[in-house]
């Protein structure tokens, strides 16, 4: 039988009897599951080497790496400017010298009431302990003996403010990746970054491609097709598979019919040193199908027949190599001729055996749910792998465009196809919309573009945009799985989409739209029901009425903070991120930007709205408590938001600290944080939020999450400007739809 022959013999145990009379496979019928696990039992993973960093990038890193120092391994600068001894202030000082990035012979020592020069990355200076960036200086002419001088507007806010500590970056000896992981760039940086040149991972795979079949020309040959011949596309689309999943590979050429012909390309497989062997063509049930005879003959064939459509024939075996010692085996995969059936197979089958051979410790497949873009008709016979492209649609998630007639012959199905689906075995057709399972084979960085609709304020789209592309993410492991905190799009979810929800219904006459039936301020979907806001008796009963009228609400009290804003009133906001961890350098604050983030987003809204100062401190009470007090007492910031130690481990005291200090508590927030986050996640009632009032400052405790943060900040917006506006003085502010007792009916 050819090579490329436009057939899969049907024989019996597939739902359609065998003529009588006919030949019969002595194979097993398995399903792709069950030929999956034979095939990774049998694939181990290659012995370990060491190779250079340039021939690093896709391998699986086959040993942990350590920092062997601190980074950076002296106090940095961030930022051009001057190094300080903040206790100075601000004011006129001389310039005593520099200390530049790569200067390692400085030896300028900054005393009291003197200043030097530092550029970015540049160390620290001996007495100095903070750094002023040069935008918060000016200038001054030269002194009397021609010394740089400079005057310090705004001094710096504290010891270490603008300094990269000893290790604030990667502590030394800190595990920086670990075995397993897979080397993109960002790997390849961290490498570099902590000196490690040299590092053992996992081989690449060799893998021979061999094409059999007398009908094939080779298409290089340059040769006018006569009758009966075809060019042969499976060997260079097989091995560009290859070698685009980081594989070496060995290029076998053409075989012919002939046993002996096949029998000398396995040897050269061998002797080659390959580790995979695919060949297409020569598997089915024809008198010239001669590769199951031959594996046979020199090794194990576990199995020779697959459930599935297209790529039946599909043949698996192994070869031990002598030569190499025991354990040492060339893997191969007969793959069906048809170019759709062979390089299906090659996905679904030889690709996960790759991985493995490879390193990777979770090879097969990933799996992601797909919405049909058009109907599909099922096969009642076998499972079909349908070829389709993916796209992503705001709301809808991932959408899957068949590729269009799916016979194994036409490969041009696979033009542009990034995902196999899975369709069951059965009778009837899957409507337009159905959800569907979808492998994963193709890059989705290219897949079709589709632009997300703005459903932010227009002078913010990327509120909008981050929003709509950070819910329901499908990312890697055999099945879907949402990251972050579980923000799904599919029906029924905390935060699913409302069919038929008019976004445009509820925005103000500037066209915000605060609280949308679709998103919320930071991405999220807000359902006031389930926020806890019902109608009254005899007033609003829907929820897209309610909606409309928070917008409203909301879009009043915006509009009285903008003309506050405008009329020199500020808002002035301290966060306070509460981390053992964080303090002592040992891990990233996510919080606090987290946190002075979304209160910027609020002041793009409201006006007026700045973050005057961030501090981070250990969760200890007398810690938290004196930042706050100072913030409060004499600073006297509006608002201070804390983010951190409000769980229930043992050291989360952020509550208890906030608490003992408060003249009033305003557990109103607490409880719409508490009730907003509910409905995204369980977990959220862990969380031991406080909230109150110390002299004319807003207090308020928010989890350490940064997802959490813009949550909780969604929650509470619309009643932020009128309690800020009360605790300033302002007896008259009350809600924008108060009726005075006297004149109510």
């Amino acid at each position: 039988m050819s090579g490329h022959s436009h057939g899969e013999p049907e024989d019996a145990g597939c739902g359609v009897p065998a003529a009588p009379g006919a030949p019969s496979s002595s194979y097993a019928l398995l399903s792709i599951s069950d030929a999956t696990e034979v095939i990774l039992k049998s694939a181990n993973r290659l012995q370990p080497v060491t190779v250079s960093l340039d021939k690093a990038l896709g391998t699986i890193l086959a040993e942990d790496v350590h920092a062997p120092e601190p980074l950076p391994p002296f106090p940095a600068s961030i930022k051009d400017g001057y190094a300080v001894i903040s206790e100075d202030g601000p004011g006129e000082y001389p310039i005593i010298g520099e200390a530049r990035a790569g200067d390692a012979e400085s030896e300028v020592v900054v005393k009291k009431g003197t200043v030097a020069y530092i550029t970015t990355g540049g160390p620290m200076p001996e007495g100095a302990n903070a750094v002023v960036q040069v935008e918060n200086t000016l200038p001054l002419p030269d002194g009397p003996n021609g010394e740089k001088r400079v005057r310090i507007v705004k001094p710096a806010k504290g010891p270490g403010d603008d300094v990269r500590g000893v290790g604030s970056d990667i502590p030394g000896g800190a595990e920086v990746l670990k075995a397993g992981e897979r080397l993109s760039a960002g790997e390849i940086g961290i490498l570099a970054t902590v000196g490690a040149v040299k590092v053992k991972v996992y081989p690449r795979p060799l893998v021979a491609v061999l094409s059999t079949g007398d009908e094939l020309i080779d298409p290089y040959s340059g040769k006018t097709l006569g009758r009966g011949q075809i060019r042969d596309a499976n060997r260079a689309m097989l091995l560009a598979a290859a070698q685009d999943v980081g594989c070496e590979t060995l290029d076998l050429g053409i075989a012919g019919d002939q046993a002996g012909d096949l029998e000398a390309k396995l040897d050269a497989a061998l002797e080659g040193g390959a580790d995979v062997l695919l060949t297409s063509g020569g598997v089915s049930m024809g008198d010239k199908d001669l590769v199951k005879p031959l594996l046979e003959k020199r090794g194990t064939v576990h199995f020779g027949r697959v459930l599935m459509k297209p790529g039946k024939p599909l043949t698996f075996a192994s070869i031990l190599r002598a030569k190499k010692g025991p354990g040492d085996q060339l893997l191969v995969f007969g793959l069906p001729g048809n170019p759709v059936s062979s390089i299906v197979t090659f996905n679904l089958a030889a690709l996960p055996a790759i991985r493995k051979l490879a390193g990777w410790a979770e090879p097969e497949l990933r799996r992601v749910e797909a919405s049909l873009a058009q109907s599909v008709k099922l096969d009642p016979e076998r499972p079909e792998y349908h070829r389709a492209s993916l796209h992503w649609e705001a709301g809808k998630g991932f959408i899957a465009e068949s590729t269009g007639r799916q016979i194994s012959s036409r490969l041009l199905s696979m033009r542009s196809a990034s995902a196999l689906l899975e369709l069951p075995r059965s009778s009837g057709v899957l409507p337009a919309g159905t959800k569907v399972s979808a492998l994963v084979i193709g890059n989705l960085m290219a897949m079709p573009y589709s632009e997300v609709p703005k459903i932010s304020p227009p002078a913010d789209t990327s509120t909008a945009a981050a929003g709509a592309a950070g819910h329901s993410q499908h990312h890697g492991g055999g099945h879907s799985h949402h990251h972050g905190r579980g923000h799904s799009h599919h029906d029924g979810g905390g935060h699913s989409h409302q069919p038929g929800a008019d976004a445009s219904a509820s925005k103000d006459a500037a066209g915000t739209n605060f609280f949308s039936l679709q998103k919320g301020v930071h991405g999220q979907s807000f359902d006031p029901a389930k926020a806890g806001v019902n109608a009254p008796p005899g007033g609003v009963t829907t929820t897209e009425e309610k909606t409309r009228e928070l917008n409203q609400i909301a879009a009043e009290y915006f509009a009285k903070g903008k003309e506050a804003a405008a009329g020199g009133a500020q808002v002035r906001v301290a966060v306070l991120t509460v981390s053992d961890t964080v303090s002592k350098g040992l891990g990233i604050d996510k919080g606090g930007p987290a946190a002075v983030a979304a209160v910027e987003k609020l002041g793009e809204r409201v006006g007026g709205v700045k973050v005057v100062e961030t501090k981070v401190v250990p969760d200890e009470v007398d810690q938290i408590q004196a930042a706050i007090k100072k913030w409060c007492d004499e600073d006297k910031v509006s608002l201070v938001i804390t983010t951190g130690g409000t769980g229930l481990a043992p050291r989360d005291v952020t509550p208890e600290a906030t608490k003992a200090i408060l003249e009033r508590e305003a557990p109103g927030f607490a409880h719409a944080m508490m009730t907003y986050s509910l409905t995204i996640t369980p977990t959220a009632m862990l969380s031991r939020m406080a909230a109150g009032t110390r002299g004319s400052t807003l207090i308020i405790n928010m989890p350490g999450n940064p997802n959490a943060i813009g949550e909780c900040l969604d929650a509470i917006a619309v009643a932020l400007p009128h309690a800020l506006r009360q605790l300033r003085g302002d007896k008259r502010e009350r809600h924008p739809r108060h009726t005075p007792h006297g004149t109510s009916s």
